[in-house]
């Protein structure tokens, strides 16, 4: 399974490959040193934020088709949904016929990707023989249940549970899909849809489930969790309702948000936000610091919403983990428009910058807008805002150095070590006292952040404490 971008799709990954174990499939993990020609069938998750992340899509189905000559190769995610036609070339490129001529890559738009699971289900049904067969089961399925006339409107958002934890050891739970705003440069609005919201009740019986299970943390994501609004009973839930409702509906599995938007962070959410099992991490999608580049995206806010949004948080939570989303090198942005932004990243401080260079989406406003700032001046800018990105996640690491925290573990040993992410978003290598039982991955326990790590891999080394439960 090679899943591009977002945590979005991380979760819906985990959903598909969490399917295909329940139809008898063994679901191979690169990290155990498995080689991918060995799978019978591998699972693209694409992405189309960026241009470079369609490209990489691209590389990685011609490797497949090029070094798994016997594997079914099966595309979907957002790139699936707003380019079929460009996917299915590559078929005809990198010659992806079986040695019985038929096909062996199959492009499943994002909207349809309930057809991934019911594929599963419907192989668990069906008596395989051998390898050979795959090509021709999967094309008359396809066939059958696919079909090229399929819209969206026609499809129920895909709210799968993912079971089981094949590649990540944080619990996520999908709240929200789709978006109803307008931003000129974004296209995964057109890959997704409108905005929906999962039902309350549903979201907190995962969540209990979760909980039940033991572990520490659950992620609440969506294209816009901002925009999420539910039914509870003859109550209409906002974000802010929908934790209120979960925080009341558990005992003290903590919640982290995914991202949040500067314009949707009203009163009541940020009074909501006080509450310490809500994660001190928050990430606001800002894209730009200058007021004229914000409205040629069709941003509905100006840099003062976001610098009062994160000095709300500030008065709320103890030093809490800021970070933000950055484009660079929008049509239009000139260098005082640039600096406006990098001034409004210092000022307030981020402990991380997600900067990456602006890049033409097909079927947006921002695809035709001038004048067009050159990839080599982006790039330079997104240059310059890494380093402001690493100095404050340096100083933001050194603030904490000495203070106790509650982490979630989330994977074995690694020289010594296990690795966990604490409540305040910093990675982190964690030992334990000799003989003393490690959290199983997922598990929350409290450490002592004790010393910087600077090699990359983490952001510092800690020392675990104890266990919050006697779930471990």
């Amino acid at each position: 399974m090679y899943t591009l971008g977002c945590k979005l799709n991380q979760l819906e990954s985990e959903a598909l490959a969490g399917a295909f174990a329940a139809a008898g499939f063994r679901v191979l993990s690169r990290s155990e040193g498995t080689r991918e020609e060995a799978a019978d069938i591998a699972a693209v998750n694409t992405c189309t934020v960026t241009g470079k992340a369609e490209q990489k899509a691209r590389r990685v189905i011609r490797k497949l088709l090029r070094d798994c000559p016997s594997s079914c190769v099966l595309v979907t995610g957002c790139y699936a949904e707003l380019d079929r036609k460009e996917l299915e070339r590559l078929a005809v490129e990198n010659g992806a016929l079986s040695k019985t001529g038929e096909r062996r890559l199959f492009i499943i738009p994002g909207s349809r990707k309930r057809v991934l699971q019911a594929l599963a289900a419907f192989f668990a049904s069906t008596r395989l023989e051998n390898r050979q067969e795959l090509p021709s089961l999967i094309q008359s399925w396809m066939d059958k249940h696919e079909g090229n006339r399929e819209t969206r409107d026609q499809d129920e958002p895909d709210w799968s549970n993912p079971q089981g934890s094949f590649f990540r050891s944080r619990a996520f739970i999908k709240i929200q899909d789709g978006c109803d705003k307008h931003c000129t440069f974004c296209r995964v609005r057109l890959a997704r849809g409108r905005s929906v919201s999962l039902e309350a009740g549903e979201a907190l019986v995962r969540l209990r489930d979760l909980e039940a299970r033991g572990l520490g943390e659950a992620v609440l994501t969506g294209v816009n969790i901002g925009l999420y609004r539910a039914d509870a009973g003859k109550t209409e839930l906002n974000m802010a309702g929908l934790l209120k409702f979960l925080l009341e509906g558990t005992a003290g599995i903590a919640l982290r948000l995914s991202s949040l938007e500067p314009d949707e962070m009203a009163e009541d959410l940020f009074e909501i936000l006080r509450s310490t099992r809500i994660r001190s991490h928050f990430h606001i999608s800002v894209q730009s610091g200058s007021a004229a580049i914000l409205k040629r995206m069709g941003r509905n806010y100006g840099p003062e919403t976001v610098e009062a949004a994160a000095a709300r948080l500030r008065e709320l939570r103890d030093d809490p983990f800021l970070a933000c989303d950055i484009i660079t090198g929008f049509p239009g942005e000139e260098e005082r428009d640039f600096e406006e932004t990098f001034e409004l990243c210092r000022r307030i401080g981020f402990a991380w910058i997600h900067a990456f260079p602006y890049s033409p989406r097909p079927g947006t406003a921002a695809a035709s807008m001038k004048p067009v700032v050159s990839e080599r001046e982006a790039g330079k800018r997104v240059t310059a805002l890494m380093e402001l990105a690493r100095q404050g996640r340096a100083a933001y690491v050194q603030r904490w150095l000495g203070r106790s925290v509650e982490a979630v573990c989330e994977s074995g040993e690694d020289s010594g070590f296990f690795r966990a992410v604490s409540e305040n978003y910093l990675r982190l290598l964690c030992t334990s006292a000799p003989g003393e039982e490690r959290p199983l991955p997922g598990r929350a326990f409290t450490c002592r952040i004790d010393t910087p790590e600077n090699s990359g891999e983490a952001d510092a080394v800690g020392e675990m404490l104890k266990f919050r439960n006697s779930l471990n």
